[in-house]
């Protein structure tokens, strides 16, 4: 039997791309905001999840594209602090 990931999983999905672009939302870098642009198109894509089954492609490139964002995320705001730290 299987059981439906993508929906059930959908609204963790979704709040961790909303984490994402709030945490960026501060910064008004053309970086952070495409990258908060990116985690915002995510959070359309899994909030659509809970009325709609994805694709088994759809599920697994969605999946795929957070955990790369996030990765992005984490080394842009690491890098970001260390060179602010490094000004002040």
């Amino acid at each position: 039997m299987l059981i439906d990931v993508g929906t059930q999983s959908a609204p963790i999905f979704k709040q961790t791309a909303r984490e994402l672009a709030a945490r960026l939302a501060k910064d008004n870098s053309a970086t952070a905001r495409g990258l908060a642009e990116e985690a915002q198109h995510l959070v359309d894509v899994f909030d659509r999840w809970q009325t709609e089954d994805p694709s088994d492609t759809e599920r697994l490139q969605s999946i795929e594209h957070l955990v790369n964002l996030n990765r992005r995320v984490l080394d842009y705001v690491s890098r970001h602090r260390d060179s602010s730290s490094k000004d002040g």
